[in-house]
């Protein structure tokens, strides 16, 4: 259960690339790697405390150095897969203790932590797999004008994402605490409404229905995953 302590603070940092979409320049991703190899401090020293501070510079190195920038979120999702991977052995293993907080307390905490680390997950993680998928098939709102060539709406992309996270949140919080799933039809309802004359042009109806419809997917997912772990 110390993961977990480490996993929530190491989420936490990662929120950074939410509203960068372009790599770091190399002392910001410094920084953030030596935060991150400093909250594996969490962790009393041993074996994981090691495979944790190596997934996380392997992670970002692969990110924001060696992965190319068109795809900069797949680097960033699969630097974050490495961490996960580690995280779970260490699971399966549950040999990881931490000197800051005994054992008897994160038991008591797990509940907490455990539906934290789903908030996080869904508030940035799933923003970058949403993002790496409308990339990938070139589904980012694009600007129409006569005077210019046609390149990403950057002002609608970033209202997407703020929208996503938002509606994200309101979902994970309904299915994980009041395990309801009518919010979601009352979120595509006022979607449509507040995009009606929008969804006219067909290219940005695909955007809003594929971004929906991975966002609502990924957060049930992460729900049910939640729910199965309290």
């Amino acid at each position: 259960m110390a993961t977990l302590l480490f996993l929530n603070a190491w989420l936490a940092t990662r929120l950074c690339f939410t509203f960068r979409d372009q790599p770091l320049p190399r002392n910001h991703w410094v920084a953030l790697g030596l935060i991150q190899i400093l909250l594996t401090g969490l962790l009393t020293p041993g074996l994981y405390t090691l495979a944790f501070g190596g997934a996380v510079i392997l992670g970002l190195l692969l990110s924001e150095v060696l992965f190319p920038a068109d795809r900069l979120n797949e680097g960033r999702l699969i630097g974050g897969g490495l961490v996960g991977a580690v995280a779970a052995v260490e699971f399966w293993q549950g040999n990881a203790t931490s000197w800051l907080v005994s054992n008897q307390q994160l038991a008591t905490l797990k509940p907490a932590l455990t539906g934290l680390l789903g908030f996080l997950l869904v508030a940035n993680e799933t923003n970058l797999a949403i993002r790496a998928l409308l990339h990938r098939f070139q589904m980012e709102p694009k600007n129409i004008s006569d005077e210019q060539p046609r390149t990403v709406d950057d002002r609608e992309y970033n209202a997407g994402r703020v929208i996503g996270m938002l509606e994200r949140w309101l979902i994970y919080l309904v299915v994980v605490f009041a395990q309801n799933y009518n919010v979601i039809a009352l979120i595509l309802a006022a979607k449509g409404f507040a995009r009606f004359r929008q969804l006219e042009e067909r290219e940005f109806a695909e955007y809003v229905l594929i971004g929906t419809l991975a966002s609502i997917l990924l957060t049930i997912v992460i729900g049910q995953g939640i729910l199965y772990a309290l």
